[in-house]
């Protein structure tokens, strides 16, 4: 690891900046079969980085001489890198928690709840590092005391996080330094958690054990969770499970046609997961499913956010393209050019000043529609893009335009408690669409009381333009009693239904043609 950046150390010479090597970064990489899903390697990877690199940096360059080990030990990391964010360093009788971030415009400063409430894990300070693997270089932001987090963090319940304000934490290091000396007492009261008898461990892993594909910490009650995790024979088993049942579903998949995701789930969808980019193998992001232009015209999110450069022969449409939006009345020619420059001028920062204008100017609906959702394509990090995209979400009342704002936004700043998140696919309902499928996108946006707003949509698939006639989307209660519904008449794209959902809420989402019917079970 290198320490000290010139460049860097000239845009903030405050905090610490740490640059690393490719072979930092090969050497960080997880062991094929380490993990059982692909977020679960790159969560590894991020928190290998900032380990390595904070370790060097207190060995090296602060020179510290008293003992240094990791916590629990290495052979527990990929246990809790499985489930977890976050990475523990106990440096005499002190415990610090390294907590990486890749977002670009952080914030606030989030720290998983167990971490702050499972006695054993809980430390005395919590340090945020922002990665940036693209630049190869981390930040260290600040940190907070736990009695910092679990007093004055709000909790989200979705998410099971304490959150405190970036601007609330201590950025100078040195501060913590000495605080070990004269502040022994940084920690909060915990409550002890249950004991988990054999057959309740047991139970709770095979509950576990399903293959969400992502994290199952939010899919049973904290204190079971947490007396789980806690205790180290419980998490091996737990671990060993679901590296063998999701290898299990691997490999069947590689057996399975491309018509499996169009087969009925009986798997409950949990949607708190989304929110941290932890989806179900079967729902797929929304340009996967329709494709790039087809997508345009759904909402739209994408895995990854980074696209390539623009090619030698596209470059010189940008300026014409920006010019033709300064000064072209006709809308339809407007919207075109702003779709256009949404899949040509990834980072160009005129296109995306030029996209910010035709938001704020633009008195169609549409027109400005296509200029949010480009925004979410090519802004990515933007802080200008961010904030416009922000006032759009807090000053329009038309729901298209907010859900849009809200989809893009989560594409330019996934941490930001606004961001939407939007997936999709296909189901079939047989011989009464004559073999055509359709396609059922969700999305769904954080809003106000720690409520969710839920988006859901029935297109069209396999190049047809509408649906047919009668087709119904319906939405039912945990107690099976109809709540919303929605009937598509002839010549219609789509048919959607928009609702919030509280914690703990289940519901069902039913799509019903004649005598066939399609049923997913969703869960917050």
């Amino acid at each position: 690891m290198k320490f000290g950046c010139t460049e860097l150390t000239v845009i903030d010479t405050e905090q610490v900046w740490l640059i690393f090597s490719p072979e930092d970064e090969q050497q960080a990489w997880p062991q094929d079969g380490q993990y059982s899903y692909e977020a679960a390697y790159w969560n590894a990877y991020l928190n290998r980085l900032c380990l390595n690199a904070f370790m060097s940096w207190l060995k090296e360059y602060l020179e510290f001489t008293e003992p240094l080990e990791v916590w629990p030990s290495e052979d527990e990391f990929p246990k809790l890198w499985e489930l977890v964010n976050g990475t523990a360093i106990q440096l005499g009788e002190t415990r610090i928690v390294l907590i990486p971030s890749e977002a670009v415009d952080i914030e606030e400063f989030c720290v998983q709840q167990e971490w702050i409430d499972l006695p054993s894990w809980v430390a005395n300070y919590y340090v945020l590092v922002q990665v940036n693997p693209d630049n190869r270089w981390l930040r260290v932001l600040g940190y907070a005391t736990h009695q910092m987090l679990k007093q004055n963090g709000k909790y989200n319940k979705i998410t099971r996080t304490y959150s405190l304000e970036r601007e609330d934490l201590i950025e100078d290091l040195n501060v913590m330094w000495m605080a070990r000396e004269f502040c022994r007492d940084e920690k909060a009261k915990v409550e002890p958690l249950p004991k988990l008898s054999l057959v309740e461990v047991r139970k709770l892993v095979e509950q576990l054990k399903q293959p969400f594909w992502c994290s199952p910490r939010l899919s049973v009650e904290f204190k079971e969770w947490g007396a789980l995790l806690a205790d180290e024979h419980s998490r091996q088993e737990l671990y060993n499970c679901l590296l063998r049942d999701r290898a299990v579903v691997a490999t069947e998949s590689i057996t399975t046609t491309v018509t499996a995701d169009i087969v009925p789930s009986s798997e409950l969808v949990n949607l708190s997961q989304w929110f941290q980019r932890n989806f179900e193998k079967s729902w797929r992001s929304i340009e996967e499913l329709l494709g790039p232009r087809e997508s345009n015209l759904a909402f739209a999110f994408r895995g990854n956010p980074r696209f390539k450069e623009p090619t030698s022969e596209q470059t010189p449409a940008i300026p014409a393209l920006i010019e033709l939006l300064h000064g072209e009345p006709d809308e339809e020619k407007r919207l075109k050019a702003a779709e256009c420059l949404g899949a040509i001028a990834p980072g160009n920062k005129d296109a995306i000043t030029t996209l910010i204008e035709l938001l704020n100017t633009s008195h169609d609906k549409w027109t400005k529609y296509q200029a949010t959702e480009s925004l979410g394509r090519i802004g990515f990090g933007n802080p200008e893009a961010i904030a416009a995209l922000t006032k759009l979400l807090h000053s329009s009342k038309d729901d298209d335009l907010r859900w849009q704002a809200a989809l893009s936004l989560g594409q330019l700043d996934p941490s930001h408690p606004k961001a939407g998140v939007g997936r999709g696919r296909h189901i079939d309902l047989g011989m009464q669409l004559g073999g055509h499928p359709v396609a059922l996108l969700v999305a769904i946006a954080g809003e106000e009381d720690e409520e969710v707003g839920v988006l859901l949509r029935v297109r069209p698939t396999g190049g047809e333009i509408y649906l047919p006639a009668a087709l119904e989307l319906i939405v039912l209660d945990e107690s099976g009693e109809v709540f919303e519904q929605a009937q598509a008449r002839s010549a219609d794209n789509w048919v959607q239904l928009q609702f919030s959902v509280g914690v703990g809420d289940r519901f069902s989402v039913k799509v019903v043609l004649g005598d066939a019917s399609h049923t997913e079970e969703f869960g917050v």
